[in-house]
């Protein structure tokens, strides 16, 4: 009777932290409506991995939402260079370069078309990793975090080190 007092409560005990352990590393998705309409674009895409991050911290004050698209073949980097226009440097240079990542501005509802230079809130800044073949839009709606944002990507590109979206 004493070992049946002992293991079912430190059993019940085992099972509620496993529980509370597991939801709290769970990952978490958030519903496709929620997400941006680059996302839904290249999601099904093959040869093209897409993600959405959802307030991804840019620093201990901004937080902003973060396509991710990662070319998994050349056909997926070709069809990314070509849609974004994206120049002419390939992975070989990048790395001769030193050159992790680069930036450019892109006009939010239509990627294909060049930077809106009437107003700089009007566009999404997508910085460009030529080595990983990996794209992060970073969709913005006000000068502070755009500001915060290229403030993140220079520290990046001087310390040539990719940004952190795992």
């Amino acid at each position: 009777m004493n070992k049946k007092k002992i293991i079912y409560p430190t059993l019940l005990f085992l099972v509620i932290a496993g529980v509370a352990i597991g939801v709290r590393l769970w990952p978490r998705t958030i519903p496709d409506a929620q997400c941006s309409e680059l996302y839904e674009k290249y999601a099904k895409v093959e040869g093209i991995g897409a993600t959405f991050i959802k307030d991804y911290r840019v620093n201990d004050s901004v937080t902003v939402d973060v396509t991710v698209l990662e070319a998994t073949d050349s056909v997926g980097w070709q069809e990314l260079r070509t849609d974004f226009k994206l120049s002419g440097i390939q992975k070989e240079t990048s790395k001769r370069m030193g050159k992790n990542i680069s930036y450019k501005y892109v006009p939010k509802k239509d990627y294909t078309k060049g930077t809106d230079t009437t107003n700089i809130l009007n566009n999404d800044c997508v910085a460009i990793n030529y080595t990983d073949s990996t794209l992060c839009i970073f969709h913005y709606n006000d000068e502070e975090t755009q500001k915060a944002i290229v403030d993140l990507l220079f520290q990046h590109m001087y310390s040539k080190t990719s940004i952190n979206t795992k």
